[in-house]
Order: structure tokens, then C-alpha cells, then sequence
């Protein structure tokens, strides 16, 4: 039986006895209390009785009213006492004592009220005033033996109360002996039992979790019932067993830790080595102290040895170049409030010598407080002087070529827009019968020719430049922009019927030159290249995702196969199955250089149904 199930049957049988005696308790408690009531009762009506008997006396004595109406009062006290002893008293003999006693009272109240009557008529007696004073007498007699029946039935009914409490008292005693007992008999069966139980089973318990405690985890208790401790038992046995597989696994794991250990310095020695020869300045930046530990390399970049900078955050922050100091303050700033994942500055920093140099700072913050404030940061330093020195140049080289680009882009539009002029001037002004057929599609070739080379040139122009804004880098919204290159394609839409469909596009963050040659050019395409037996139908949608600004130009044209779709944005690829004299096959090459010159990407997909999708994704 299980140990629970023995201590719920004692508690039952307890619980029971206590449930048997309880009515009887209470009846014991209930009948001490009215006992205990009846008797004050009774001792106040006695005491009545003797209050009375004084009055009495006082009045034979003096013969004062006073006296008179202290025994009236007392009277009125005595018949308030027995109303209430006869609701409260319930055996015969006490009943039938309040009865005589109230007889007696009653009694006693007309001779009394007699002696009162008498002594006012013996004041005023003359010769009969023996015969007064006789009748004074015998009442007085009347009245003392009605007091002493009085005082005698009080007494035994305070005497019968007495008893009655005493009786009272001896039952509670009883009752509250037997609740002791049960309780002791229970108390005293539950540690039997328990110390029986714990002595034949705890014992093996204790001696099994001794042995495996002392290492010998293949050791298993034995448990043959099916009480409680038996389910410690099973529990012990499924605890060495899970202990035994964790021992296992820990061994298994301090030895791959060891590995790692061995694997973590082999390859903190190669990063050294690969630092040393990448010749990778680091540091190690304590924040809220301001320690700031680096090694000899960055030391050696600004020309000193370890020895002669302090390791404090000062010391690299009085050889910042002032200039710089703001936009290193701000990508700290950012990095430490979480807007970026690593620290990354290009700034100056002083030479020992006097001069500047360059050095690329990256780092990351890889311990914080309970508050979010950054507490630990980690990172290298390159020096890239002589980078930045080649970048000057080629920015220098870039500038003379953007400039070279302009006065040659000028000089060749000037004789383009000549040819056409004079070709159009001959067609004009040269009489009709001069020209015959050969001469008037010779003239037609050398306008369209000088046209086409008057647009090559704009978009080598353009192409060259589409990685330079042309105006202030800002959010710029869209739809107006679409809009107002829509109004000057009105005539080419009305001819091919095309529809233009487009809502509250999102904006972008770039210059508005070239967020309008984006979408001038992919309206281009999508006029110039629409299906022969469609109408023409364009939309245009934008939707910010995850601050980036995502574009889609969908059109119903004929499309560009999948194999194609990535050689297209080559300068001066055009398709064969698209061949279009008028195109300079750079148009979608500017799209891209420019896109990807902000940091966004450009792809092509097929439209559902026909035709081509262009996926622009650039700044939000």
C-alpha cells in the first residue's frame, strides 16, 4: 500500500472519530455555557432576596419612606429575574422552585405593603394603639418567616445550578480527554508507521545514493513495491542513468574542447600572422574607462613605439585630424545606438613627424550593459595613405576625363547637327526636278545618319557620367517626375495609343537628373518595343521594403528572352529579333551604372502573360 493511501485511512478514521464526537463536544460546551448561565442567574435572585431582607430592616428600624421605596424597587428587580429564569431554566424542580419563590415574593409583598398601612393608622391611634402595635408585631413575624423561605428556596436553586455546572464541566472534561486521545492515537499510529516505513526503505535509498555519489554510476537501486519510495527509487535510477550519459558526453566534449583549444591557437597564430602581413593595425577598447589597448603596429603607423603612447582613448583622439573628428564622432554614435552593424571611418590621423595619414578604422561593440550602453569594442586600423593618394589621381584622371568627354561630346554634336542642317536645306532649297531618287535618299541617309550619331554621342555622354549626381542627393518623389516626362511623350502615346497607369509611387533618395533618365529611358523602351498587335500598356508601382525603394516598369511589348535578359545591359547591345536603327544599345547599360552607383541592383523578368518586367531596387 502506498504511504499516502495508509496516512489517508488514519486521517479518515481520525477525521471520523472527530466527526462522531463533535456534536457531543458541542451539546458539552452548549449545556456549560446555559449551566454557567442559570447559575449567575440564580446567585443575582439570591442576592435580590438579601438586598430586600435589608431594605426590610431598615424600614422597621426607621420607618422612612426611603426605605419603603428601595423595597419596591428591589420587588420590581425580583419579578424582572423570575421572567427571566422562567424562559431560561427548563428542568421541573427548578420550575417548580420559581414557583414557590414567586409565591412567597408575592406573599411577602402583601405583608409588607400591610406593615405600611399599619404604621401610618398607628401614628395616628389614640386609645387603640395596643391593638395596632400588636397587629405590627404578628406582621412583622408573618414577614420574617416568608424572607427565610425565600432566602432558603433561592439558595437551593443557586445550590441546583452549582451542581448543574459542575455535572457540565465533567462531561466537557471528558469529551475534550477523548479528542486528545484520538488525536494522540493518531499521531502516535502515523509515526509508527512512518518511522517503520522509513527505517525498512529508506535505508536502501540512502545506501544507494551513497555508492553512486562515490562514482559508481552504473550502480542501480532496487524497488520491488510500488509506494512512494519506490518512485524515488526509479526516480534515483533514471538520474544516475541521465548522469552516466552526461558523463559520457562531458568526457566527449572535453575532449573536442581540447581540440578546439589547440584549433583556436593554431588559428589565433595565423590571424596574427595574417595581420603582421597585412600589416592590420588592432585595438581594444574598454568604454566606460576609457582603456584603450592596441599593438605595436598602430603605434608604428603614426611613427611611435608602444612605449610612448598611453593606452587611453586620448591618445588617438588628440591626433584625429579636426576635420574629420565630427563624421567619426557620428558613425560612433550610430554604431553604438545600433543603427549600424560595424564601425567603419576613413579619416586622418597625425604622424609623429607633423604630417596626415590615412587610415581605415573598423570595429564592432561585443559586450553591452543592462541598459543598452556599449561597454566593450573591438576592431582593426589599415593605413591606406597610399591608396587615397592613387584615388586622388584617379579622381583627378576622372575629372580630366569627364571633361575631355564633354568638349569631345561637343565637337562631334556640332558637325552632326550641321549635316542634318544642310541636309535639310538641300532637300528644301534644291529644285525639285534636280533631285531624282537616288539623291533624295542620299540626303535622307545623311540626315538620319548625323541623328543618329548626334544621339550616340548624348548617351556615351551619358553613360560616362551616370555614376555622378548632377544635382543634390535627396529624397525625391516620383510620380511627379514620371509624370512630367509623360507630358512630353504625349504625342508619341497618342500615335501608338499606349496607356501610362501609375499611383502614389514611393520616393527615392538620389538626384533628380538622373532618377529622370531611369525612368525616360524605360519608357523609351517600353514605346519603342511594344507588341505589333497589342495596344500598349505600361504600370509603374513602388513600395518601400526595409528602407529600400523597390520598382517595378511593367509592360505587354514583345519581351526579351531569359537568355538575353542579363547581356542586354552590355553598352551596345542590342537583340538581332529587336534590331532598331533609331537605338544606341546603352539604354538600359546608363540604367544600371546609375542604380548600381547608389548601391541598389536592376533584373529583368518576364511580364505574365507577355512582355517585360524591370525590378529596380535603390535607396528609400
Amino acid at each position: 500500500m502506498r504511504i499516502t493511501t495508509r496516512l489517508r485511512v488514519i486521517s479518515a478514521v481520525t477525521i471520523a472519530a472527530f466527526v462522531v464526537l463533535a456534536p457531543v463536544l458541542v451539546w458539552s460546551l452548549i449545556e456549560f455555557k446555559n449551566a454557567k448561565s442559570d447559575y449567575v442567574l440564580s446567585g443575582t435572585i439570591r442576592d435580590n432576596a438579601f438586598e430586600r431582607t435589608s431594605f426590610r430592616d431598615q424600614y422597621f428600624l426607621y420607618r422612612e419612606d426611603r426605605a419603603r421605596v428601595q423595597w419596591n424597587e428591589n420587588k420590581e428587580t425580583a419579578d424582572s429575574l423570575l421572567r427571566q429564569a422562567n424562559t431560561q431554566f427548563h428542568g421541573e424542580e427548578n420550575l417548580q422552585a420559581l414557583e414557590r419563590l414567586h409565591r412567597n415574593i408575592e406573599d411577602s409583598a402583601v405583608i409588607f405593603h400591610r406593615i405600611v398601612s399599619n404604621t401610618e393608622a398607628l401614628r395616628a391611634a389614640g386609645n387603640n394603639r395596643y391593638v395596632y402595635e400588636e397587629l405590627d408585631k404578628r406582621l412583622a413575624s408573618q414577614l420574617l418567616l416568608k424572607a427565610a423561605t425565600i432566602r432558603d428556596i433561592a439558595s437551593a436553586l443557586q445550590n441546583a445550578s452549582t451542581r448543574r455546572v459542575e455535572q457540565a464541566y465533567r462531561y466537557l472534561t471528558i469529551i475534550v480527554g477523548l479528542f486528545a486521545i484520538i488525536l494522540a492515537l493518531a499521531t502516535v499510529l502515523t509515526s509508527v508507521q512512518l518511522d517503520r516505513l522509513i527505517r525498512k526503505r529508506l535505508v536502501p535509498l540512502h545506501d544507494g545514493a551513497r555508492i553512486v555519489a562515490d562514482g559508481d554510476l552504473a550502480y542501480r537501486i532496487q524497488c520491488d513495491d510500488v509506494d512512494e519510495f519506490a518512485e524515488l527509487a526509479l526516480s534515483i535510477n533514471a538520474m544516475t542513468e541521465s548522469l552516466q550519459v552526461s558523463t559520457k558526453q562531458l568526457e566527449a566534449e572535453i575532449s573536442a574542447h581540447k581540440s578546439v583549444e589547440i584549433a583556436l591557437r593554431d588559428s589565433e597564430e595565423r590571424l596574427q600572422m595574417v595581420l603582421t602581413g597585412a600589416e592590420m593595425a588592432t585595438w581594444d577598447w574598454r568604454i566606460p574607462s576609457g582603456e584603450l589597448i592596441f599593438n605595436a603596429r598602430w603605434a608604428e603607423i603614426q611613427g611611435y613605439t608602444l612605449e610612448e603612447l598611453p593606452p587611453r582613448i586620448e591618445s588617438w583622439e588628440t591626433r584625429v585630424f579636426p576635420d574629420d573628428m565630427p563624421q567619426v564622432r557620428e558613425k560612433l554614435d550610430r554604431h553604438f545606438k545600433g543603427e549600424t552593424p560595424v564601425y567603419e571611418s576613413e579619416h586622418r590621423v597625425r604622424h609623429k613627424d607633423g604630417h596626415w595619414v590615412w587610415v581605415l578604422g573598423r570595429g564592432k561593440v561585443i559586450e553591452w550593459d543592462g541598459a543598452g550602453n556599449p561597454v566593450h569594442a573591438v576592431g582593426t586600423a589599415l593605413d591606406i595613405t597610399e591608396r587615397k593618394q592613387i584615388e586622388n589621381k584617379l579622381a583627378r584622371a576622372h575629372a580630366e576625363l569627364q571633361q575631355f568627354t564633354h568638349i569631345a561630346a561637343h565637337h562631334l554634336q556640332e558637325p552632326a547637327r550641321r549635316l542634318v542642317s544642310f541636309a535639310q536645306r538641300l532637300r528644301t532649297q534644291v529644285p525639285t526636278e534636280l533631285l531624282n531618287e537616288d539623291a533624295t535618299a542620299s540626303l535622307h541617309f545623311i540626315e538620319q545618319s548625323a541623328t543618329r550619331q548626334s544621339t550616340l554621342v548624348r548617351d556615351i555622354q551619358l553613360y560616362l557620367a551616370a555614376d555622378q549626381p548632377r544635382s543634390i542627393v535627396e529624397k525625391i518623389a516620383v510620380s511627379p517626375v514620371i509624370t512630367n516626362l509623360l507630358e512630353h511623350k504625349v504625342s508619341l502615346m497618342r500615335e501608338t495609343g499606349a496607356q501610362v497607369d501609375y499611383d502614389n509611387i514611393c520616393s527615392a533618395y538620389i538626384d533628380s537628373p538622373r532618377l529622370k533618365d531611369i525612368f525616360s529611358i524605360l519608357l523609351d523602351n517600353a514605346l519603342r518595343y511594344r507588341h505589333p498587335k497589342l495596344t500598349s500598356h505600361i504600370r509603374i508601382s513602388g513600395e518601400l521594403k526595409a528602407g529600400r525603394a523597390v520598382y517595378r516598369v511593367i509592360d505587354n511589348g514583345i519581351g526579351i528572352p531569359a537568355e538575353y535578359r542579363e547581356r542586354v545591359f552590355g553598352v551596345f547591345e542590342r537583340l538581332q529579333v529587336h534590331e532598331d536603327q533609331n537605338s544606341t544599345g546603352i539604354g538600359l547599360a546608363i540604367v544600371r551604372r546609375i542604380v548600381e552607383s547608389c548601391g541598389g541592383s536592376v533584373i529583368l523578368q518576364e511580364t505574365p502573360g507577355g512582355g517585360t518586367t524591370v525590378v529596380l531596387d535603390l535607396p528609400g
